[in-house]
């Protein structure tokens, strides 16, 4: 193989690896961007939550459908 055609290859795996690393990067930065997103629509909904219902000092009791966790239909 001569030179020029191997760093013709080596170039191209540069290139094609530099878009890969760009692409990523721009899914990181979308994926903060969302992340963030939850965060606020999470403190949102704890907020209207503590409005609504504020915290009282009764213990919270499950339903009895939930207690104990899954189950499968006819098991008990």
């Amino acid at each position: 193989m001569s030179d020029a055609a191997f760093l013709a290859r080596l170039s191209e795996a540069i290139q094609a690896h530099h878009e890969s690393a760009m692409h990523l990067q721009e899914l990181a930065s979308e994926l903060q961007d969302h992340c963030a997103r939850m965060r606020q629509f999470t403190d949102r909904l704890h907020v209207m939550r503590q409005e609504i219902a504020p915290p009282s000092d009764e213990p919270l009791v499950l339903p009895r459908v939930l207690q104990g966790g899954p189950q499968r239909v006819g098991e008990r």
